[in-house]
């Protein structure tokens, strides 16, 4: 078995693939290494958790016209139950770029009820 510890890291990465736990209220965005790093290789693919309250820069190298007659001044994640949105927000509008969905479990039984045993 091998040791394993959290550190704080920048990185950067080539998102391919996301993934929303909306138990534990975080965004995993899994893809490749982009940079050199003394903790994880170049070119190694890699899970960041993105929490509430956590510093996180978003780019992209080609943005189409939209993007840029946009000019948007912020990226911002809204997350609630089982949905979360992608939207770049601008001075005079807002676009939404991606939307997440994930299928939440619901209680059944005695707990759904508000019955305890």
């Amino acid at each position: 078995k091998q040791d394993s510890e959290r550190i704080k890291l920048k990185l950067q990465v080539a998102v391919e693939a996301t993934e929303f736990d909306p138990e534990a209220e975080e965004l995993r965005l899994k893809g490749q290494n982009l940079t050199e790093n003394e903790h994880v290789r170049l070119g190694a693919y890699h899970t960041l958790t993105i929490e509430p309250q956590r510093p996180l820069s978003i780019t992209k190298q080609l943005w189409d016209d939209v993007h840029l007659a946009a000019s948007a001044d912020l990226a911002a994640v809204l997350i609630e139950e089982g949905v979360a949105h992608v939207c770049l927000v601008g001075g005079s509008c807002t676009f939404l770029k991606a939307k997440i969905e994930q299928n939440m479990p619901r209680k059944r039984g005695a707990a759904a009820a508000g019955y305890d045993k």
